[in-house]
């Protein structure tokens, strides 16, 4: 519930910012956002609430981050061997990474895209076993 909060509020402040542009301004208008707004219950909201909604949303970017999510999100590749070049990624843990974000539907991938790269095997991908 904080962590949709959080980012329902950050979304309102920020727009449709991309990930990778999101820095402490941002966060600092949320924070006093989140301060100034009235508790459901009454009065203010607890400082540690706050701040324990700041660091479910910060936890959840550093995520989103190293996990390309952002990446995605932002540049938008249109196959797995363009978001290994994008990443600098293996394409083994590339595949992985895609099939735990589709799993959470965060992403969905399109049939036909999730081959790897020519010759870019990784050492152990097993690319032919997707789906």
């Amino acid at each position: 519930m904080v962590l949709q909060s959080g980012f329902h509020h950050l979304g309102t402040l920020i727009g449709d910012k991309p990930i990778g542009a999101i820095r402490r301004p941002d966060l600092k208008l949320l924070a006093n956002h989140l301060r100034d707004r009235a508790n459901p219950r009454g009065g203010k909201l607890n400082q540690k609430t706050i701040i324990r909604s700041l660091a479910h949303i910060k936890a959840f970017m550093d995520w989103a981050v190293a996990s390309g999510l952002a990446v995605i999100r932002d540049r938008k590749p249109q196959s797995v061997a363009e978001l290994v070049k994008m990443t600098g990624r293996k394409p083994p843990n590339v595949l992985r990474t895609l099939g735990k974000l589709e799993a959470l539907a965060f992403i969905r991938v399109k049939a036909g895209n999730r081959q790897p790269p020519q010759g870019a095997d990784g050492g152990g991908s097993r690319a032919s076993d997707q789906h």
